[in-house]
């Protein structure tokens, strides 16, 4: 069932839609050789808690210990964050976040490269952002859902199972990180 919100939940989930906006930018911008996934963490959850009302929606979420997940390279997504996963140079980190602000949670991820990267993760990177582009485009009144999985032709990978996302293919809503199909593998969030 659809639930229609009011014009003041709509202003409240935007506030809380630009709280994560600037925590995912924040952390972007941070991102350097040498710190650890739990590194990144701790500066989101900092950041989150820094603004009255908002927390960290992931953290405790079925047990997940982390107020982040961090994915690098090859990892798909939900990636737990470690003192022992360092980030090195040419990486590509997956950064996905969840704030929850006065009772509505927002979520959004993002994959930035650490410190410069090859070609081709240089233009995987570019590619998922098009990709990300086309997707929105399409996401008019008169398409379906499968409009914006589906769009130009553009898919990384099909697979068996997402780690509970979408019908099997790999939505790309943001970069994820994938350098080629053969070479994926997935994480969860339990292990």
């Amino acid at each position: 069932m659809i639930q229609l919100k009011s014009p003041r939940e709509i202003e409240v989930m935007a506030e809380g839609g630009r709280i994560l906006a600037d925590t995912v930018a924040m952390l972007s911008e941070r991102v350097q050789a040498g710190m650890t996934t739990l590194d990144l963490d701790t500066l989101a959850e900092g950041f989150i808690r820094s603004h009255d009302n908002a927390v960290p929606a992931f953290k405790g979420l079925y047990g997940f210990p982390g107020s982040i997940c961090t994915s690098i390279n090859e990892e798909i997504v939900h990636g737990i964050p470690s003192r022992r996963r360092v980030l090195r140079e040419g990486d590509l980190v997956s950064i996905d976040v969840g704030v929850g602000y006065k009772g509505f949670f927002t979520d959004s991820a993002a994959t930035v490269a650490v410190g410069d990267t090859d070609d081709e993760s240089q233009r995987l990177l570019t590619v998922t952002v098009e990709a990300l582009e086309a997707g929105i485009a399409a996401a008019t009144m008169d398409n379906h859902i499968g409009d914006i999985d589906y769009h130009d032709g553009i898919i990384y990978a099909s697979l068996d199972t997402t780690a509970g996302y979408t019908n099997g293919h790999v939505a790309l809503y943001s970069a994820c990180s994938l350098r080629s199909p053969v070479r994926m593998r997935t994480t969860s969030a339990m292990g």
